[in-house]
């Protein structure tokens, strides 16, 4: 998988700004998925952690008008269509990007009827408890299969986790202003955001609490049906 939609270093990598943000996210092969930064009274501020919050902000921003100039080539002709950024998980792209990958497909069996979901590496933009929505990178694609029965509706999607990692966790949070890590000074918190894994649930009764829903499909009558929360057929 690429670095989609970035691809190379950002302008406040280097010492003596240090900003983490570029090894963090995007130039690690295991993305940290690190959207906040907490603060904590009588710890020192870093310089670094400042530069960081900077392009935390402008990698989200990115990713959300990149989302949006992908959505909207599907949803402009098409008035039954709603915009991308749903309440549940909106993948960057819904087909193609421009390297020719894409992040959701399926296949369906018939005998017995089920459908196996696979996301693949890249970013999603989810929908907090809170309200809040942030994007987070899955790092290897997940895969499960889900047996459904005919003449009802239901949702796929993923669930996830949020943890506070802190300086003894990820000792790349220490200080870094001589250019390298303090491991004694330890500088703030940052607030991780973890997909784990697919999860399957009918339409009736659905809980928003429980699931960040990506598709919804059915058979009905024999004809199957398959698409995006806003109505992109897959």
């Amino acid at each position: 998988m690429s670095n989609y939609p970035f691809e190379n270093q950002f302008p406040l990598t280097d010492y003596p700004y240090s900003s983490r943000e570029w090894s963090n996210s995007v130039d690690s092969e295991t993305k940290k998925n690190y959207n906040l930064i907490g603060f904590k009274p009588g710890k020192k501020l870093q310089a670094s952690e400042l530069n960081e919050l900077q392009e935390i902000f402008y990698v989200q921003q990115t990713l959300s008008m990149n989302m949006i100039h992908h959505w909207f080539e599907e949803v402009n002709n098409n008035s039954m269509i709603s915009g991308p950024a749903w309440n549940g998980t909106t993948p960057l792209y819904p087909f193609l990007n421009s390297g020719g990958e894409t992040l959701l497909g399926y296949t369906l069996s018939t005998s017995p009827l089920g459908i196996t979901l696979t996301l693949g590496e890249g970013w999603y933009l989810l929908t907090q408890p809170s309200g809040i929505k942030n994007w987070s990178y899955l790092s290897d694609s997940l895969s499960k299969h889900y047996g459904f029965t005919g003449g009802l509706q239901y949702y796929g999607g993923i669930s996830f986790v949020n943890e506070i990692v802190d300086c003894i966790e990820d000792t790349t949070l220490t200080d870094n202003s001589s250019g390298l890590w303090n491991e004694s000074v330890c500088g703030a918190d940052r607030y991780k955001t973890t997909i784990t894994s697919i999860e399957f649930a009918p339409v009736s009764g659905f809980d928003d609490n429980t699931l960040n829903k990506i598709v919804k499909f059915s058979m009905i009558s024999g004809n199957f049906a398959f698409y995006y929360i806003n109505g992109v057929t897959i």
